[in-house]
């Protein structure tokens, strides 16, 4: 099965979680979410398979923008679709489950 890698070239933990993959052989389909921007439709099937549309929000991020995390799974999940930096990265998909790589290691549990 094909791993996908939610990816961002100016982030460096993204940039060492891909690192960390391919020294362990796999060698992921890159999505590049600034430049393919994610539906809000991709985000609620991202956040099911990690787990919680929070799970992939970055906190501090949604907090320096004025997202309140009180709002309901599908206000966050728009907030992420019109601003992609709120997208928590690296994350790892393989099949029907995602990982989010804080630390890069965790991405390791779905290899």
């Amino acid at each position: 099965m094909e791993y996908e890698l939610i990816f961002y070239s100016k982030c460096s933990t993204a940039v060492k979680g891909l690192a960390l993959l391919e020294a362990n052989g796999i060698k992921p389909k890159i999505i590049n979410y600034f430049n393919d921007r994610l539906s809000h439709a991709d985000l609620k099937s991202l956040a099911q398979k990690v787990g919680s549309v929070k799970a992939i929000i970055r906190e501090k991020t949604a907090k320096e923008l004025g997202v309140s995390l009180e709002q309901d799974d599908d206000a966050l999940l728009s907030a992420i679709a019109d601003e992609p930096k709120l997208l928590q990265r690296p994350i790892l998909i393989k099949g029907d489950k995602a990982i989010v790589g804080r630390p890069i290691e965790e991405m390791l549990k779905l290899i």
